[in-house]
C-alpha cells in the first residue's frame, strides 16, 4: 500500500510539472487575445469616428462588430481555459498534498 501511494505521488507531481508548462501557456494564449481584441477594438473606434459616426454610439457600436465580437469570444475563452487549468493545478497540489498525509499516517502505523 505504501508503494501505491508513493507512485500515486511521484505520478501527481509530474501531472504538476506539466500543468505549470500549460498554465504558462494558457496564460500567454490568454494576454495575446487580450491584445488582438484590444487592437481591433481600438481601430474600430478611429473607423467609426473616420466615419463621423456620433460619439455616443460608437463604443456600442464598435464592441457589436463582426470582428471585434469574434475577438472578444476568443480573449473570453481563453481566459476561462488558463482559469480552468489553474483551477486544475491548485486541485494537483491539493491530491498531492492529502497523498503525502496518507503517505506520513501509513509511514507511522508501520513504525
Amino acid at each position: 500500500e505504501m508503494q501505491e501511494v508513493t507512485s500515486a505521488i511521484w505520478n501527481t507531481a509530474q501531472r504538476l510539472e506539466h500543468g505549470v508548462d500549460t498554465i504558462a501557456k494558457k496564460a500567454k494564449e490568454y494576454a495575446m487575445a487580450e491584445k488582438e481584441y484590444r487592437i481591433a477594438l481600438r481601430k474600430e473606434i478611429v473607423k467609426l469616428r473616420t466615419e463621423k459616426m456620433p460619439v455616443t454610439l460608437i463604443n456600442d457600436v464598435a464592441r457589436g462588430s463582426e470582428d471585434v465580437v469574434e475577438l472578444k469570444f476568443n480573449r473570453d475563452l481563453a481566459l476561462e481555459t488558463y482559469k480552468a487549468s489553474r483551477d486544475m493545478l491548485n486541485a494537483l497540489g491539493t491530491e498531492v498534498s492529502s497523498l503525502q498525509s496518507i503517505l506520513k499516517v501509513q509511514t507511522n502505523i508501520e513504525r
